[in-house]
């Protein structure tokens, strides 16, 4: 996450007149746009979400849902990746405590 400077330096490009002229040309660019086609690629920290316009333009969006961060305060999702870990590096799986035999308990 960036820090306080960083969002006041955001907050003057979106005032700059070519900061205004950049948003502007997002704004034309999707409004009236049909959305053909969505899909997802890894972007090392979170997923991101390729959208696909009727005019052959593809814009690339980050969720802060989709972000590692938060996809691993899932519980479902953090265990299933889990397991996908274990699959893929099975040698780290901790070791499952096995019962003893109760003959070793006897003195």
């Amino acid at each position: 996450m960036g820090d306080y400077s960083d969002s006041k330096q955001i907050e003057r490009i979106m005032s700059c007149p070519a900061g205004i002229n950049k948003l502007e040309n997002i704004v034309n660019t999707l409004k009236g746009s049909t959305i053909t086609d969505v899909h997802f690629s890894n972007c090392i920290s979170s997923i991101g979400v390729h959208i696909e316009l009727n005019h052959n333009h593809t814009i690339l969006i980050h969720l802060p849902e989709l972000s590692l961060d938060a996809l691993i305060t899932d519980p479902e999702i953090r265990a299933q990746e889990l397991e996908l870990y274990y699959q893929e590096y099975p040698n780290r799986r901790p070791k499952t405590d096995t019962p003893s035999d109760p003959s070793d308990n006897e003195s």
